[in-house]
């Protein structure tokens, strides 16, 4: 038996019968609209369109980005965006992004301050 032998296709009656049938999305939209209250449907937003990329990226930080979306129960492909979004001025860097740079630039701060000190020490042994 062929594999379009087994289509199985239901009839149209079958269709209006069965209430759990998958309705026509521009049917199903105007019985959503009619059963709610008053309230007027919002104007649907236009999506802009998309680009490919493809993007060659060494393993660790393939399985980086893969971990770290993870756990902020992001998409890989979403934070990606975000990130070239923030990085062109396009939205503001997300905050634990910036706390992150904050923290760095501080202990790189300190850290330069303590070799300075140091220096200076061994410069001028009292």
């Amino acid at each position: 038996m062929s594999p379009r032998a087994l289509d199985i296709k239901p009839s149209t009656r079958a269709a209006k019968d069965n209430p759990n049938a998958p309705k026509d999305p521009k049917k199903r939209w105007i019985e959503d609209t009619e059963t709610e209250s008053e309230a007027a449907p919002e104007a649907p937003v236009e999506k802009e369109p998309n680009k490919k990329l493809s993007l060659e990226i060494p393993e660790s930080v393939h399985h980086a980005h893969k971990v770290g979306s993870a756990s902020r129960k992001h998409t890989m492909v979403s934070e990606v965006i975000e990130m070239m979004a923030a990085r062109n001025g396009l939205i503001p860097w997300p905050e634990d992004v910036v706390n992150q740079i904050v923290a760095q630039l501080e202990a790189e701060a300190a850290a330069a301050d303590k070799a300075r000190t140091a220096r200076n020490r061994a410069k001028d042994p009292a």
